[in-house]
């Protein structure tokens, strides 16, 4: 039967493939979605590592960088503490625990096991509108990572980046109003291109000590200016910018 999780102010749908946290959508990337919820269903255990990395990518070869990322953006989602955390655990070395207290519910509503919410039902479906803004994150991050491999890699059919060779992202402009969209492209498009085995993004802390020697706070949004000159600080080949806005408060010329 399928199931849903409850924690706080969290619900974890796995059937529909949907985080909610107040009642809002969470904008996840897949695999992360993914690494969230084989850990609540196997909530109070260690998961090691490669237990996480075979469940979640499969015979997909990816590294542990990759499922940290994953871990971090939840992390970041859920607002989570890596010191003093409510939620995920980390045992280091080995991999990840669920610690929060779960209520589980069948999918249509029914209690499994603990207490159901006030507001279940409000909680547990998100409007068409918010689905089809979560499916449009997902893909645009997608077509993105696959852009942005193609732009740097073919270019005039020769590698134009080494395989130490880094790249900057920078943050993403959100002229839609909406927002599930603030870092959600660059955070989905962060961890599409991680999983690329001919791309390495620079990671936040070289980011954050980058902004530092400019002078600058380390969590300084990177606009494409800032982008292009951490870009040359750090020594890294190139930086990827760019902006979403509705096409509703646009007009489109050829």
């Amino acid at each position: 039967m399928a199931q849903i999780y409850r924690f706080d102010d969290v619900v974890v749908d796995p059937q529909s493939f949907r985080v909610m946290k107040a009642g809002k959508p969470l904008a996840l990337e897949p695999k992360a979605l993914s690494v969230l919820a084989f850990l609540v269903e196997n909530r109070g255990r260690l998961m090691e590592k490669k237990e996480l990395i075979d469940a979640v990518w499969g015979e997909t070869f990816v590294t542990e960088n990759v499922l940290s990322r994953a871990i971090a953006q939840l992390r970041k989602s859920l607002g989570d503490d890596a010191k003093e955390s409510r939620y995920i655990e980390t045992v280091p070395t080995r991999g990840y625990r669920f610690i929060a207290e779960v209520d589980v519910e069948a999918s249509a509503g029914q209690a499994v096991e603990g207490r159901p919410p006030a507001g279940a039902a409000t909680e547990a479906t998100a409007t068409p509108h918010r689905t089809n803004t979560m499916v449009i994150v997902i893909a645009s991050a997608a077509l993105l990572a696959a852009a942005a491999v193609g732009a740097l890699y073919w270019a005039d059919r020769a590698p134009v980046i080494a395989e130490k060779d880094t790249i900057v992202l920078a943050d993403f402009s959100n002229r839609t109003g909406d927002p599930v969209f603030d870092d959600a492209l660059k955070t989905g498009l962060n961890v599409s291109l991680s999983q690329s085995p001919f791309l390495n993004v620079l990671p936040d802390s070289r980011v954050a000590a980058t902004l530092k020697l400019m002078t600058r706070p380390g969590d300084t949004r990177l606009t494409p200016d800032v982008a292009r000159e951490v870009c040359q600080r750090a020594g890294s080949k190139a930086y990827i910018a760019g902006s979403i806005a509705s096409l509703a408060a646009n007009t489109c010329s050829g």
